[in-house]
């Protein structure tokens, strides 16, 4: 009791010889600052969040892969695996070996088919529209402890493409690009969309293609997971 009355003491004793005038404006000052710069290093620490978390998703996501790759004795390309469903089933397998599944948290499910449910569930980069879900509105699994896997039906054509959302469609911002990143199997090996070799209906790709805060297409965000990992500052520069 005596260490909080002296404490209150020495706050009263910091405006001594203040008006009360004064003291209500200098509290008026500190408030403003404070609702001011409070929601800027709220936003920092989320974007700290979700930065440590994709690269670390990413990590296991190739570990993953190279181990499935050498048990099964052959490379992750469409020609092996041209079923979403098989794929899936088999690679789910090994990546909770890296990080577990709790209880009810590795279940596979659907969100649909046409992508409709994904539409109204992700927004491109800038959030401006929602996305063109083509690429990953066939199967989708939770795949360990919230980390969400979809992917495209037709490996053939496409080839085997990977999106994760990594921290589930449950919890925001579902937007691509900041919790939403896609992958796409080139010669056996995970590129981040927008990365040396990944395509898009026979268009090549880079990092700045479709992950532009100005951009209004509904690709908008699709190589986000590879100029993500090339840019530096790309998690202090998320469009608000």
């Amino acid at each position: 009791m005596t260490r909080h009355i002296g404490a209150f003491n020495d706050f009263k004793g910091l405006f001594q010889g203040f008006t009360l005038a004064e003291v209500l404006i200098t509290l008026g000052i500190i408030g403003v600052v404070a609702a001011l710069t409070l929601p800027a290093l709220i936003n920092d620490k989320q974007n700290k969040e979700l930065e440590a978390k994709y690269k670390k998703v990413y990590s296991v996501m190739q570990q993953a892969l190279l181990k499935m790759s050498y048990d099964e004795g052959q490379e992750i390309t469409k020609e092996n695996y041209n079923s979403p469903t098989t794929f899936l089933n088999i690679y789910r397998k090994y990546f909770i070996q890296y990080i577990p599944c709790s209880k009810d948290r590795c279940d596979g499910y659907s969100l649909g088919e046409s992508g409709q449910n994904l539409t109204k569930i992700y927004k491109t980069f800038n959030g401006k529209a929602s996305i063109d879900s083509s690429y990953f509105d066939d199967t989708n699994t939770v795949i360990a402890d919230g980390i969400e896997i979809m992917t495209n039906g037709d490996y053939i054509t496409y080839g085997i493409n990977l999106t994760v959302d990594i921290n589930g469609h449950k919890t925001k911002p579902n937007k691509w690009g900041y919790d939403l990143f896609t992958f796409q199997m080139v010669k056996g090996k995970l590129v981040p969309m927008g990365g040396d070799g990944t395509v898009y209906y026979n268009q090549n790709l880079t990092p700045d293609l479709y992950c532009n805060k100005n951009n209004s297409s509904s690709r908008n965000g699709l190589t986000c997971a590879a100029k993500a990992l090339s840019d530096t500052n790309y998690f202090k520069n998320l469009p608000k």
